[in-house]
């Protein structure tokens, strides 16, 4: 347990690096501080040192972004007239962006699929799927496109298109396989040798509705959390590295 006095000066600490466009990485956040304050403040638990890795390159090229625009940025008086401009653009951004999440999930008598989807900003780097491939199996992921705002909002729009699930020739499909899934979507973004650090992290999942199995697999993103009742909640642990970084 952490005194007060000390815990004011960590969340002060935080509003100074805030105010400098400094992003902050938290690891193993037992006292619940209020990050949700903080837009550049990040919580890991359970990281990988690539995944640590990770997020400072893109804090740090986050940063330099920053300083660049501030450097050639307009002049004062169209600073007004380009915000509203930018505001409008975003806005019309993140409705696009939601058009291309499910508008319908596959519910069923035996399932019900629920979600949450709240962007901290007009567009999000946050992306998930809930899809019927057959009369048996349904596939799903969550998956979280590091780094802020527009370039991670486009990023999502790549992984929407990088993660197959389903193979079709003529009056044939193939469903792939969870590890498959993600291989596959790796190995786009590698080819792309995408700049800024960007990366993302996903949990994919296929689920036999006759069978009730889950298989599934995850790519640096949070575990997954089973919750039966009478039990209490486990985490799924898995190993598996982030998206884009390594072939």
């Amino acid at each position: 347990e952490i005194e007060g006095g000390f815990r004011d000066r960590i969340l002060q600490t935080l509003k100074l690096l805030e105010q400098s466009n400094i992003a902050t990485i938290l690891l193993n956040d037992p006292i619940e501080f209020p990050y949700s304050e903080f837009k550049l403040a990040t919580i890991l638990q359970s990281a990988t040192p690539a995944e640590i890795e990770g997020r400072i390159e893109t804090n740090i090229a986050y940063n330099r972004s920053l300083s660049q625009r501030r450097a050639g940025g307009p002049k004062v008086g169209d600073e007004a007239e380009l915000a509203e401009d930018t505001v409008e653009q975003l806005r019309m951004a993140g409705e696009v962006q939601r058009y291309f999440l499910p508008q319908e999930l596959p519910n069923s008598d035996l399932l019900r699929w629920a979600v949450v989807y709240e962007p901290a900003e007009w567009v999000s780097g946050d992306l998930y799927d809930v899809r019927r491939l057959d009369e048996q199996h349904i596939g799903f992921y969550i998956a979280d496109a590091v780094g802020h705002s527009m370039p991670a909002a486009l990023l999502t729009m790549f992984l929407k298109q990088a993660i197959v699930m389903r193979e079709t020739h003529g009056n044939q499909y193939r469903i792939h396989q969870p590890l498959e899934v993600i291989r596959e979507a790796n190995q786009r973004m590698a080819e792309q040798h995408l700049k800024g650090c960007l990366f993302a992290t996903c949990c994919y999942g296929l689920l036999n509705v006759r069978t009730m199995q889950l298989s599934f697999t995850r790519a640096g993103h949070p575990y997954p959390v089973l919750i039966r009742p009478g039990q209490p909640p486990r985490q799924i642990e898995s190993r598996g590295g982030l998206l884009g970084v390594f072939e």
